[in-house]
Protein backbone atom coordinates (compact mmCIF):
# COMPACT_ATOMS: atom_id res chain seq x y z
CA UNK A 1 0.00 0.00 0.00
CA UNK A 2 1.53 3.31 -0.62
CA UNK A 3 1.73 6.02 1.87
CA UNK A 4 -0.80 8.77 1.07
CA UNK A 5 1.66 11.52 3.20
CA UNK A 6 5.10 12.63 1.10
CA UNK A 7 6.45 12.26 -2.20
CA UNK A 8 6.09 9.14 -3.73
CA UNK A 9 8.76 7.19 -5.72
CA UNK A 10 7.73 7.37 -9.80
CA UNK A 11 7.77 3.39 -9.76
CA UNK A 12 5.91 3.73 -13.57
CA UNK A 13 8.94 5.50 -14.81
CA UNK A 14 11.62 2.90 -13.52
CA UNK A 15 9.40 -0.02 -14.69
CA UNK A 16 9.51 1.21 -17.82
CA UNK A 17 12.94 2.40 -17.88
CA UNK A 18 14.13 -0.93 -16.72
CA UNK A 19 14.50 -2.62 -20.52
CA UNK A 20 16.95 -2.08 -22.58
CA UNK A 21 14.55 -2.16 -25.77
CA UNK A 22 12.85 0.48 -24.55
CA UNK A 23 15.57 2.77 -23.64
CA UNK A 24 16.57 1.50 -26.94
CA UNK A 25 13.46 3.45 -28.17
CA UNK A 26 13.55 6.65 -26.36
CA UNK A 27 16.52 7.13 -27.36
CA UNK A 28 15.85 6.42 -30.98
CA UNK A 29 12.76 8.87 -30.72
CA UNK A 30 14.76 11.59 -28.80
CA UNK A 31 16.85 12.13 -32.09
CA UNK A 32 13.33 12.64 -34.46
CA UNK A 33 9.61 10.83 -34.40
CA UNK A 34 10.06 7.19 -36.21
CA UNK A 35 7.33 4.73 -37.46
CA UNK A 36 7.17 1.36 -35.83
CA UNK A 37 8.83 0.14 -39.13
CA UNK A 38 12.04 1.82 -38.44
CA UNK A 39 12.11 0.90 -34.87
CA UNK A 40 11.41 -3.05 -35.81
CA UNK A 41 14.41 -2.16 -38.62
CA UNK A 42 16.90 -0.94 -36.62
CA UNK A 43 16.68 -2.21 -33.48
CA UNK A 44 15.99 -5.92 -35.10
CA UNK A 45 13.19 -6.43 -33.24
CA UNK A 46 10.06 -8.49 -34.08
CA UNK A 47 6.61 -6.68 -35.03
CA UNK A 48 4.69 -7.71 -32.18
CA UNK A 49 7.55 -7.08 -29.21
CA UNK A 50 7.66 -3.01 -31.14
CA UNK A 51 4.28 -2.50 -30.57
CA UNK A 52 4.38 -3.69 -27.54
CA UNK A 53 7.46 -1.64 -25.84
CA UNK A 54 5.64 0.96 -27.80
CA UNK A 55 2.49 0.53 -26.19
CA UNK A 56 3.57 0.12 -23.04
CA UNK A 57 5.42 3.74 -23.01
CA UNK A 58 2.29 5.22 -24.60
CA UNK A 59 0.28 3.85 -21.97
CA UNK A 60 2.93 5.52 -19.37
CA UNK A 61 2.54 9.08 -21.27
CA UNK A 62 6.23 8.83 -22.21
CA UNK A 63 5.72 8.89 -26.29
CA UNK A 64 2.71 9.32 -28.43
CA UNK A 65 1.72 8.07 -31.62
CA UNK A 66 0.44 10.70 -34.45
CA UNK A 67 -2.47 10.33 -36.97
CA UNK A 68 0.33 9.05 -39.32
CA UNK A 69 1.63 6.88 -37.29
CA UNK A 70 4.84 8.50 -36.09
CA UNK A 71 6.32 7.63 -32.72
CA UNK A 72 7.73 10.42 -30.60
CA UNK A 73 8.06 11.81 -27.26
CA UNK A 74 6.26 13.50 -24.92
CA UNK A 75 7.50 16.59 -23.37
CA UNK A 76 7.15 14.47 -19.98
CA UNK A 77 8.76 11.46 -21.91
CA UNK A 78 11.82 14.12 -23.27
CA UNK A 79 11.84 15.02 -19.56
CA UNK A 80 13.17 11.56 -19.07
CA UNK A 81 14.92 10.77 -21.40
CA UNK A 82 17.08 13.74 -21.03
CA UNK A 83 18.02 12.58 -17.11
CA UNK A 84 18.91 8.62 -18.20
CA UNK A 85 22.58 9.88 -18.87
CA UNK A 86 22.63 10.59 -14.46
CA UNK A 87 21.80 7.18 -14.04
CA UNK A 88 24.03 5.52 -16.87
CA UNK A 89 27.00 7.44 -15.28
CA UNK A 90 25.77 6.26 -11.59
CA UNK A 91 25.46 2.60 -12.79
CA UNK A 92 28.80 2.57 -14.96
CA UNK A 93 31.00 3.68 -12.03
CA UNK A 94 29.39 2.22 -8.99
CA UNK A 95 32.40 0.50 -8.23
CA UNK A 96 34.16 4.12 -7.96
CA UNK A 97 32.04 5.86 -6.00
CA UNK A 98 31.96 2.67 -3.63
CA UNK A 99 35.23 4.33 -2.09
CA UNK A 100 34.97 7.91 -3.43
CA UNK A 101 32.77 10.39 -2.28
CA UNK A 102 30.51 13.35 -4.18
CA UNK A 103 30.60 15.69 -1.72
CA UNK A 104 29.35 18.63 -3.44
CA UNK A 105 26.23 21.13 -3.53
CA UNK A 106 23.02 19.38 -4.47
CA UNK A 107 23.05 21.23 -7.76
CA UNK A 108 26.25 20.05 -9.16
CA UNK A 109 25.15 16.20 -8.05
CA UNK A 110 22.23 16.44 -10.30
CA UNK A 111 24.19 17.55 -12.95
CA UNK A 112 26.56 14.47 -12.66
CA UNK A 113 25.11 12.79 -15.99
CA UNK A 114 27.20 15.16 -18.12
CA UNK A 115 30.20 13.15 -16.86
CA UNK A 116 29.23 9.82 -18.65
CA UNK A 117 30.97 10.55 -21.75
CA UNK A 118 34.24 10.77 -20.03
CA UNK A 119 37.16 8.93 -19.27
CA UNK A 120 38.26 7.86 -16.54
CA UNK A 121 42.45 7.40 -16.17
CA UNK A 122 44.02 5.69 -12.75
CA UNK A 123 47.07 5.62 -11.74
CA UNK A 124 48.85 8.75 -10.65
CA UNK A 125 51.40 8.60 -13.34
CA UNK A 126 49.07 8.41 -16.17
CA UNK A 127 47.32 11.18 -13.95
CA UNK A 128 49.67 13.86 -13.86
CA UNK A 129 50.97 13.31 -17.70
CA UNK A 130 47.64 13.54 -18.89
CA UNK A 131 47.06 17.02 -16.55
CA UNK A 132 50.14 18.13 -17.91
CA UNK A 133 49.13 17.67 -21.44
CA UNK A 134 45.60 19.60 -20.95
CA UNK A 135 47.51 22.18 -19.35
CA UNK A 136 50.52 22.56 -21.92
CA UNK A 137 48.25 22.14 -24.69
CA UNK A 138 46.27 25.46 -23.15
CA UNK A 139 46.29 28.99 -25.70
CA UNK A 140 43.96 31.13 -24.36
CA UNK A 141 42.88 30.13 -20.17
CA UNK A 142 43.70 27.68 -17.48
CA UNK A 143 41.52 27.75 -14.14
CA UNK A 144 42.72 24.96 -11.07
CA UNK A 145 41.20 23.96 -8.21
CA UNK A 146 43.86 22.39 -6.53
CA UNK A 147 44.22 20.15 -3.41
CA UNK A 148 47.86 19.16 -3.74
CA UNK A 149 50.26 20.57 -6.62
CA UNK A 150 53.77 18.91 -7.65
CA UNK A 151 56.85 20.99 -9.10
CA UNK A 152 56.17 19.41 -13.03
CA UNK A 153 52.83 20.84 -13.14
CA UNK A 154 54.12 24.32 -11.55
CA UNK A 155 56.95 24.28 -13.96
CA UNK A 156 54.06 24.08 -16.85
CA UNK A 157 52.03 26.32 -15.23
CA UNK A 158 54.72 29.05 -15.07
CA UNK A 159 55.81 28.39 -18.96
CA UNK A 160 51.58 29.07 -19.80
CA UNK A 161 51.36 32.03 -18.22
CA UNK A 162 54.88 33.29 -20.00
CA UNK A 163 53.69 32.60 -22.76
CA UNK A 164 50.20 34.91 -22.09
CA UNK A 165 47.66 32.18 -20.69
CA UNK A 166 45.29 34.14 -18.50
CA UNK A 167 45.39 31.34 -15.12
CA UNK A 168 42.68 31.10 -12.74
CA UNK A 169 43.43 28.90 -9.09
CA UNK A 170 41.66 28.05 -5.80
CA UNK A 171 43.68 26.84 -3.08
CA UNK A 172 42.44 25.02 0.23
CA UNK A 173 43.72 26.51 3.32
CA UNK A 174 45.14 22.90 3.91
CA UNK A 175 46.15 22.02 0.31
CA UNK A 176 49.69 20.47 -0.26
CA UNK A 177 52.57 22.63 -1.67
CA UNK A 178 55.57 20.97 -1.33
CA UNK A 179 59.04 23.37 -0.55
CA UNK A 180 60.05 22.61 -4.23
CA UNK A 181 56.86 24.59 -5.49
CA UNK A 182 57.08 27.71 -3.06
CA UNK A 183 60.51 28.49 -3.40
CA UNK A 184 61.16 27.52 -7.34
CA UNK A 185 57.65 28.10 -9.01
CA UNK A 186 55.63 30.70 -6.52
CA UNK A 187 58.07 33.43 -6.32
CA UNK A 188 58.09 33.59 -9.97
CA UNK A 189 54.75 33.92 -10.51
CA UNK A 190 54.64 37.05 -8.33
CA UNK A 191 55.06 39.35 -10.94
CA UNK A 192 52.53 37.62 -13.10
CA UNK A 193 50.09 38.27 -10.33
CA UNK A 194 51.43 41.85 -9.79
CA UNK A 195 50.24 42.00 -13.51
CA UNK A 196 46.85 40.25 -13.70
CA UNK A 197 47.75 37.09 -15.47
CA UNK A 198 47.45 35.06 -12.66
CA UNK A 199 44.65 35.18 -10.05
CA UNK A 200 45.11 33.08 -7.02
CA UNK A 201 42.30 32.62 -4.18
CA UNK A 202 41.66 30.30 -1.12
CA UNK A 203 38.77 28.95 0.56
CA UNK A 204 38.82 27.56 4.11
CA UNK A 205 40.15 23.90 5.11
CA UNK A 206 39.97 21.50 2.12
CA UNK A 207 38.89 21.89 -1.37
CA UNK A 208 35.71 18.92 -2.21
CA UNK A 209 37.32 18.22 -5.39
CA UNK A 210 40.48 19.01 -7.74
CA UNK A 211 39.55 20.58 -11.33
CA UNK A 212 41.50 21.10 -14.40
CA UNK A 213 40.22 23.47 -16.80
CA UNK A 214 42.02 24.40 -20.20
CA UNK A 215 40.71 26.16 -23.23
CA UNK A 216 38.13 23.93 -23.95
CA UNK A 217 39.01 20.54 -22.33
CA UNK A 218 38.81 20.04 -18.22
CA UNK A 219 39.32 17.23 -15.94
CA UNK A 220 38.20 16.34 -12.42
CA UNK A 221 39.63 14.41 -9.48
CA UNK A 222 37.03 13.20 -6.62
CA UNK A 223 37.99 12.81 -2.91
CA UNK A 224 38.19 9.01 -1.12
CA UNK A 225 35.70 8.53 1.56
CA UNK A 226 38.30 10.34 3.87
CA UNK A 227 37.85 13.47 1.88
CA UNK A 228 41.06 13.34 0.70
CA UNK A 229 41.25 14.36 -3.32
CA UNK A 230 42.23 11.48 -4.90
CA UNK A 231 45.36 11.57 -6.85
CA UNK A 232 44.80 8.17 -8.88
CA UNK A 233 41.94 8.75 -10.68
CA UNK A 234 40.91 11.98 -13.07
CA UNK A 235 37.47 12.18 -15.03
CA UNK A 236 38.98 14.10 -18.53
CA UNK A 237 36.43 15.06 -21.30
CA UNK A 238 35.66 17.90 -23.94
CA UNK A 239 32.26 17.48 -24.25
CA UNK A 240 30.34 20.54 -23.64
CA UNK A 241 28.16 20.19 -20.71
CA UNK A 242 30.74 18.20 -19.18
CA UNK A 243 33.10 21.56 -20.09
CA UNK A 244 30.34 23.59 -18.58
CA UNK A 245 29.72 21.98 -15.20
CA UNK A 246 33.24 22.40 -14.87
CA UNK A 247 32.76 25.92 -15.06
CA UNK A 248 29.92 26.35 -13.43
CA UNK A 249 31.44 24.80 -10.27
CA UNK A 250 34.64 26.68 -10.64
CA UNK A 251 32.52 30.43 -10.66
CA UNK A 252 30.83 28.97 -8.06
CA UNK A 253 33.76 28.18 -5.98
CA UNK A 254 35.77 31.47 -6.86
CA UNK A 255 32.76 33.48 -6.05
CA UNK A 256 33.12 32.30 -2.03
CA UNK A 257 36.90 32.11 -2.25
CA UNK A 258 38.91 35.71 -0.67
CA UNK A 259 42.14 36.51 -1.97
CA UNK A 260 45.37 35.08 -0.90
CA UNK A 261 47.01 38.40 1.32
CA UNK A 262 50.64 37.47 1.39
CA UNK A 263 52.38 35.78 4.60
CA UNK A 264 49.19 34.58 5.41
CA UNK A 265 49.25 31.00 4.54
CA UNK A 266 51.20 28.44 4.68
CA UNK A 267 52.66 28.45 1.27
CA UNK A 268 53.21 31.94 0.12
Amino acid sequence: MHNSEGPQLPSEVFMELASDTRCDILEMLYEKPVHASSIVKTLKLTKQDTHRNTSRLADAGIIRKNSEGLFSLTEYGKLIVEQIPYYQFLYKYKKFFEDHSSDLPLKFKQRLGVFNNCELVTKVTNVQQRIKKIESEAKDHIKLIVSQAWEDEGKTLLDRVKNGVKISTIFGFDSVMPDEIVENIQKKLTSFIQKGDLEQKIVDGNVKISLFIADKQAAVMFPNQKGEVDMNAVFIGKDSEFYEWCNDYFEYLWNTAKPIVKGRTKFY
